[in-house]
């Protein structure tokens, strides 16, 4: 039998070896000592219970999403959770949060949103709305006007398409065109109701923006007695470092020092907004033939068109502090206290994000027309 002995044969043989080794010597080469392996069960896994809730968007801060479904309001941590949606999060869309544990009612403090998708079966889909008001100030990325019932509105405008015909001044007509939800309540007197859940598609003094409007080198105004004469324009080109009010703040494309330019009576045309970044092209008279535009009468502002721009050379971007962050989504806090959410799925060095961290995100305005949720190309801290 294969590797197996009497202990006759064991003595015969080490009297045969002799000195070649010792009996227990032989017994460890010759003989096969086999052990059984006892079975182990497994240990029963616990059960991981998933569930989806669909609702219609209330607000998302950065990391909490609330829903109402059904006449409930559920607030969602979705701080671990992935989002995927077509357009973002907008007040009033509907979606689906699929998320691991069991609700307790309208308690979702105890369980882990996953993901927020498009609900399956989609029966509204988010139609464009118009508001007209009056402006009260806009910045690179906010608007504040007041609708016809007197309510100040505060809405976010990064990467907005803009046009006005008449400048841009304080009590002037206003026509928003946006994606959502403005709710119908009165915030009280002396104070702002805030929509960031819209995606406004455009502003204007015009209910609709022109495709092409015209820059043109020279100009024709009315004097105080209502005579008409033509004036020679200069070009000065330079990047947007900031806008508040009617004040645009430029760096020169031949300097490094800002100069401010006011486009109160300027007819602007901006496809991308007033991003940080992009490059601005003015027609303007006077400030002394030195090229300042600070003491010049600006007549013509046109931004950069991110249609006409590759993704690798887009200038638009929007900074701020990280407020917010999601398992595919930063965001940020502007200066002017607007909160701006951006999708990191096209950023490898998301991950490396931090709540407190001061970046600045570059993203393409044309891709985010229909979400307001901003496709980032780029994260630089």
């Amino acid at each position: 039998m294969k590797n197996k002995m009497t202990a006759a044969a064991i003595l015969s043989l080490s009297v045969i070896l002799g000195g070649c080794g010792s009996l227990d010597q032989i017994k460890e080469k010759y003989i096969e000592e086999t052990t059984v392996e006892p079975t182990v069960s497994p240990e029963p896994k616990e059960r991981v219970y998933m569930d989806q809730l669909s609702g219609k968007v209330q607000s998302f801060d950065g990391a909490f999403l609330s829903l109402s479904s059904e006449g409930s309001v559920y607030l969602f941590d979705a701080s671990r959770a992935s989002i995927e949606t077509s357009h973002g999060l907008i007040a009033g869309d509907t979606v689906s949060v699929i998320y691991e544990g069991r609700l307790s009612g309208e308690d979702a403090s105890g369980v882990q949103a996953l993901k927020v998708v498009d609900e399956l079966h989609k029966e509204e889909e988010l139609t464009e709305n118009v508001i007209e008001g009056t402006l009260v100030s806009l910045t690179q990325h906010s608007l504040t006007f007041t609708d016809k019932q007197n309510r100040r509105i505060v809405c976010p405008v990064p990467g907005t398409l803009q046009y006005y015909k008449n400048g841009i001044r304080t009590g002037g007509r206003l026509f928003i065109h946006y994606l959502g939800e403005i709710p119908d309540v009165d915030p009280g007197e002396g104070l702002s109701l805030e929509v960031p859940q819209i995606r406004v598609i455009s502003v204007s003094d015009r209910k609709e923006v022109p495709e092409t409007p015209r820059m043109t080198k020279n100009v024709k105004i009315t004097n105080e007695y209502g005579d008409q004469f033509s004036v020679a324009t200069d070009l000065f080109k330079g990047t947007v470092e900031s806008f508040y009010g009617s004040v645009l703040q430029v760096v020169p494309e031949d300097g490094l020092s800002l100069v401010s330019a006011d486009l109160s009576g300027a007819r602007c045309y901006m496809p991308g907004g007033f991003s940080s970044g992009m490059g601005v092209r003015l027609r303007y008279a006077g400030g002394n033939g030195t090229g300042d535009i600070t003491s010049a009468t600006v007549y013509y502002a046109f931004g950069d068109d991110p249609a006409d721009l590759k993704k690798e050379e887009m200038p638009f971007s929007v900074s701020g502090e990280v407020v917010g962050l999601t398992a595919n989504t930063v965001t940020l806090k502007t200066a002017d206290a607007v909160r701006v959410t951006f999708l990191t799925d096209s950023v490898p060095a998301s991950g490396d994000l931090l709540y407190g961290n001061q970046v600045r995100i570059t993203f393409d305005p044309d891709a985010a027309r229909q979400t307001n949720i901003l496709p980032a190309l780029k994260i630089t801290q």
